[in-house]
This record gives C-alpha cells, sequence and structure tokens, in this order.
C-alpha cells in the first residue's frame, strides 16, 4: 500500500506469518463449514476466514471453536469470520470440474480457471479470440455451476505465459 514506510510493512508481514501459523487450525476448527483464508490489503492486511454460513449467522460450536484458536494465538484483533454460502471444498470442486470440462482450452492457453476466496467463486479467465461457438459453451457451462462462476475475458489471443492465471486452487490464498 502508498505511504507504509518500511517498519509498517514489515510489521505487517510478521503479523501475517502468526495468522499463517495458526490458519490450519482454524481451517481444521471449521471443519465442513471451511470457505477459505486471505489477506485482505484493503483492510489492512487482515486475515480473512470464510466460514460457509448460508443464512449469514456466524453461530456453533465450530465457530466457537474458530474463534477460541485466534484468541488463544492472540490473533483474533487481526483476524475476521466473514459468512460465505459455499465452502473451499465446493468451489475447488467446481473449479476443476469446470477445467476438465475445458481442457482442450487450457492447454491451448486459451482458458484457466481459479477460485477466488474473496467473492466466494470460481473465475474463468479466457483469451479473446475464442470463437463463438467456444465462448457460448464457457457461458453455458458457467451458468450451470453450483457456484457462482465469473468470466473475464482479457485483451490478448494466448493466457499462455501469464502464471497468474494459470493456476488451480492450490495456488490462491492460504485455501
Amino acid at each position: 500500500k502508498e505511504g507504509r514506510s518500511v517498519t509498517e510493512v514489515r510489521a505487517q508481514l510478521d503479523l501475517q506469518d502468526q495468522l499463517v501459523k495458526v490458519a490450519p487450525k482454524v481451517e481444521a476448527a471449521l471443519g465442513d463449514q471451511f470457505g477459505g483464508l486471505w489477506f485482505d490489503n484493503d483492510r489492512g492486511g487482515r486475515m480473512r476466514v470464510a466460514v460457509a454460513a448460508p443464512d449469514g449467522r456466524l453461530a456453533g460450536a465450530k465457530v466457537e471453536a474458530a474463534r477460541n484458536i485466534l484468541t488463544g494465538a492472540g490473533v483474533e484483533s487481526d483476524a475476521d469470520l466473514v459468512a460465505v454460502e459455499h465452502t473451499w471444498s465446493k468451489l475447488v470442486k467446481e473449479q476443476r470440474a469446470l477445467t476438465a470440462r475445458f481442457e482442450g482450452l487450457l492447454h491451448a492457453g486459451q482458458l484457466a480457471t481459479r477460485v477466488d476466496v474473496a467473492s466466494n467463486s470460481v473465475i474463468i479467465d479466457t483469451a479473446n479470440d475464442l470463437s463463438s461457438s467456444e465462448a457460448s459453451s464457457i457461458e453455458s457451462g458457467a451458468a450451470a455451476a453450483p457456484v457462482p462462476v465469473s468470466i473475464r475475458v482479457h485483451g490478448r489471443s494466448s493466457l499462455s505465459g501469464r502464471p497468474e492465471l494459470n493456476c488451480g486452487p492450490e495456488a490462491n490464498a492460504l485455501h
């Protein structure tokens, strides 16, 4: 972020290192309600923990266990639990299904898929020179998905050489 001193940046990185150490315990505590983790630089680098709670309520034994882990580690004031609709595993499953469905375009450098934890969705990135049939097929696949899917058309004919787009769920956020 602009305007931050080296000391402030180092302090933020040290805090994020502490949060990364506690993240697996928080994930384990949430179990099947885990929706992912990320650092939100727009909120001072806070760790955001997505919790699948379709009704929007962050309650229950698993949520309390996650809060207790954060408190026990002394980082509760630096992390937020955020209610989301879909679990991490559901997002990853759909991302993998879309990747498999469009494998030919993926290998041709025309398409990449990824999980976006912050928006609790899957993103399909495409090159700008797909045929109308290919584009229609991708739109149909996105519309049929059981999770939100966004399609982003890039201003180039190939996504090859764009490592930030050629990532699976393992490369996203912390999970």
